[in-house]
């Protein structure tokens, strides 16, 4: 693979060396996370100090570097929203994490002008294609609001990534550091419905009418109202996640 005039091709390990300490790092979003990236950087918290990490919500992070969160005088977590993660929630309880409490479409605006300085963003791209442009597949929210404005711009180029219509394009020359990479994406599991959820779920869903256009959010809750509207007929949905029972 040929890269373009400003684009180096190397490991995991070395690309995260230009990050240094006091850095401001942001990942991108959801299944589209730099795994490999992440865990390079965590692997090399003890010679750091003052570096933060964004990511809206933690999943392939909370999953294979959470333990070593431990080290927030090194590496420390930023977030807007916490999830389920019990340990995100715990940290930023014991001031071992920042929170923001802005809206997810304020986020850009966070990232870009805002209290997180942001000076390396870090994501999963698909391969380029004959004119040479990346896309960034399944996850763009902030991502396209905000890596034409950093410093450095370090990509996981994994074959497994879905090309996307849209403005989800950006071109090799435009990414500092590639990293190729043929794994499975991060898949982001369903969570258990508690009963809580299914109770709330299924009043919610006796409130809606048939032909009502609905915004379905993240989470068990989500899930428990969408699987009793399966006798609806004629809804639409407007939502940045589609959950399981959709599919239903």
């Amino acid at each position: 693979m040929t890269g373009g005039r400003n684009t180096k091709f190397v490991t995991a390990q070395e690309a995260v060396k230009a990050i240094k300490s006091n850095d401001d790092v942001v990942l991108s979003n959801f299944c589209s996370e730099p795994v490999l990236l992440t865990n390079a950087l965590m692997d090399r918290a003890p010679e750091l100090t003052g570096v933060r990490i964004f990511i809206w919500l933690f999943t392939g992070l909370s999953r294979t570097a959470t333990p070593n969160l431990i080290m927030y005088k090194h590496i420390k977590c930023a977030t807007t929203l916490s999830g389920r993660s019990k340990c995100v929630r715990q940290m930023i309880s014991e001031g071992k994490a920042d929170f923001y409490a802005v809206t997810f479409r304020n986020t850009p605006q966070l990232l870009r002008g805002g209290e997180f300085k942001s000076d390396i963003f870090m994501l999963t791209v698909a391969p380029p294609d004959k004119n040479g442009y990346c896309n960034m597949g399944i996850n763009v929210d902030y991502s396209w609001a905000l890596w034409n404005d950093l410093q450095v711009v370090i990509a996981e180029i994994n074959k497994n990534m879905p090309r996307t219509q849209g403005r989800t394009a950006l071109h090799i020359s435009e990414i500092d550091y590639a990293v190729e990479v043929n794994d499975p994406l991060f898949e982001l599991k369903q969570f258990p419905i508690t009963e809580i959820e299914t109770a709330v779920g299924r009043h919610v869903a006796e409130l809606v009418e048939d032909g009502s256009t609905l915004q379905v959010g993240y989470g068990g809750l989500s899930e428990a109202c969408v699987y009793f509207l399966q006798d609806k007929k004629d809804l639409g949905m407007h939502a940045e996640m589609v959950p399981e029972g959709i599919k239903e």
